[in-house]
């Protein structure tokens, strides 16, 4: 494996070559002999953090330790608290774009592909528009936890990760689920799918089941009674 500078691609080639002419076997062409692996410059630390020792190992090791084996889960919750951060004076509020921004960088360098779960309560978020780079990397999220974050207001503050087939949401104490309070199961039931089509539980509450209940006039040809005279077809017969 070789460790090569960001470079442009023509360079990264050409340096491998220099690299390996002097040992290859002639008959075996470079592409065959090496194995050229793509190493990810090192993510770029915030800058309130460069000071800090180790700082980006510091939040690799808190990420590893916030999975869940048993179901392929990651706890993101009240991350603002985690004692290991803030001891080492990396305290990270997610509320802070640019702390969210870092931790999805982080991240995005982990083997996340097989996450179904994702959980982001007590965070103050807004909205989940720092997801956005992760939707990619996270195609099995069928999980997702943002109960406590008072500020998220409507769906639309959940729209950005519309790209999961999630089955389960939760969204308790936030302004949204004060929106919805109330609402019957069926009525709940549609609204939550019109962005999350494969929806099986909210809240901890099982849903109804999916199915189409438009019954508009578009959809049903209403006949008006008819009544036959002689062969013939009026709508309205008047006697006087």
């Amino acid at each position: 494996m070789f460790f090569i500078p960001s470079a442009t691609a023509t360079d990264v080639f050409r340096h491998m070559l220099d690299v390996v002419k002097d040992t290859k076997p002639d008959n075996v062409p470079p592409a065959k002999w090496i194995k050229l692996e793509k190493m990810a410059a090192r993510t770029p630390i915030s800058a309130r953090f460069e000071v800090i020792p180790n700082a980006l190992d510091t939040l690799s090791e808190v990420l590893g330790k916030r999975y869940n084996v048993s179901d392929n889960s990651v706890d993101l919750s009240s991350f603002a608290s985690d004692t290991r951060l803030n001891e080492s004076g990396m305290k990270m509020n997610l509320k802070n774009s640019e702390d969210f921004a870092l931790l999805v960088r982080v991240m995005k360098n982990f083997p996340i592909d097989n996450i179904s779960g994702l959980n982001l309560a007590s965070n103050m978020l807004r909205n989940l528009q720092q997801l956005v780079p992760l939707l990619e990397k996270t195609p099995k999220i069928t999980k997702l936890n943002v109960s406590g974050n008072q500020l998220i207001r409507n769906w639309t503050d959940l729209r950005y990760v519309e790209e999961w087939a999630l089955e389960e949401l939760d969204i308790r104490d936030t302004q949204l689920a004060k929106l919805v309070q109330g609402r019957n199961n069926l009525k709940l039931s549609k609204e939550a799918r019109k962005i999350f089509k494969n929806l099986k539980k909210f809240n901890g509450r099982e849903l109804v089941a999916s199915f189409d209940l438009d019954t508009s006039v578009d959809k049903v040809e209403k006949k008006k009674p008819t009544t036959q005279i002689y062969g013939m077809s009026i709508t309205h017969l008047f006697i006087f």
